[in-house]
């Protein structure tokens, strides 16, 4: 049965192959101009081509963490509707439950009383406050480790450095620390797009993952 994540991902990748391709074929036209039937005139330089690059990550950033927030959001769906309790559930996650429980300031003997096996994920679930920008590849091995999920993919030390420079160009274009164009500036659009394509197959990776895990019911105790 889909969770919708595969779409959510299919049409994010959408969105970005489109800027990809668009900043590929400008790329090849550099100190030229197009004109519009307006007769205005776009100037193709390094600038705007810096601009785009650092689109494409800022997009890479948003791919990846709507996919992990997406993917919690799934989960803690299928623990609702299926009545999932807290008893039933893998040591592991009952630990990640009752933290997120107090960090959400959540009375813990309140939650327990009224019926925490049967109010899972309102008890214990805030997307607001899931993530906030903050998404590096040992939030992945967090998630992984606390809920025993499985993710094939390329070996670990080949994709840290890829998800830090996500999260450093998302949290320095969203605080004004730079501007588009000088992130843009730092790395060709080859190293651009090879980081882009390295997250974006792992995303492809975890969305399989959580697919596999909801839908064969991995959080139960065993």
């Amino acid at each position: 049965m889909s969770s919708g994540l595969q779409e959510d991902l299919d049409a994010r990748q959408d969105d970005l192959d489109l800027i990809i391709k668009l900043t590929s074929f400008l790329s090849k036209q550099v100190n030229s101009s197009i004109k519009g039937s307006n007769d205005v005139e776009l100037q193709i330089n390094d600038e705007l081509l810096d601009i785009l690059k650092s689109v494409i990550h800022m997009m890479n950033y948003n791919q990846v963490e709507s996919t992990l927030t997406l993917g919690m959001e799934k989960l803690y769906d299928d623990f609702s509707d299926n009545e999932v309790g807290y008893s039933q559930l893998k040591p592991s996650i009952q630990r990640k439950v009752l933290s997120a429980v107090h960090k959400n300031d959540t009375n813990i003997y309140k939650a327990v009383t009224n019926n925490l096996d049967l109010n899972v994920a309102d008890a214990s679930l805030d997307l607001t406050k899931l993530f906030n920008g903050n998404v590096t590849l040992s939030t992945f091995d967090d998630i992984k480790q606390s809920y025993d999920i499985r993710v094939n993919g390329p070996r670990r030390d080949e994709l840290e450095e890829d998800f830090n420079t996500l999260k450093k160009t998302r949290n320095d274009l969203s605080h004004g620390n730079k501007s588009y164009s000088e992130l843009g500036r730092q790395n060709s659009l080859k190293n651009f797009l090879e980081v882009s394509s390295s997250v974006s197959s792992y995303m492809q990776h975890t969305v399989t993952a959580f697919d596999t895990y909801i839908n064969n019911k991995k959080y139960l105790v065993d």
